[in-house]
């Protein structure tokens, strides 16, 4: 898969979300704001626990060298990268 059909089927299914998002918003008003803030929740979570993970690891060195989370740090990195200021 290249870039561009990557980028296509990205645009593609943040659309079908986006027209499922006002199909729920129609369908049900009053239970829209509850499951807009459970997916908020859910797909947040994941990148600010890793950012999290990522600041524990820069408090905690001994001398020098980093010995915490060593082996997970660039999982942790590549996580982060999820959550955009």
């Amino acid at each position: 898969m290249t870039r561009r059909e990557a980028e296509r089927l990205a645009w593609v299914v943040g659309g079908v979300g986006f027209v499922a998002t006002v199909v729920g918003w129609v369908v049900a008003p009053s239970a829209f704001p509850h499951a807009w803030l459970a997916a908020v929740t859910v797909w947040m979570g994941w990148p600010l626990g890793c950012m999290g993970l990522l600041l524990i690891h820069a408090l905690t060195a001994d001398g020098g060298v980093r010995r915490f989370g060593r082996s997970s740090l660039p999982a942790w990195s590549r996580c982060r990268c999820c959550f955009r200021l």
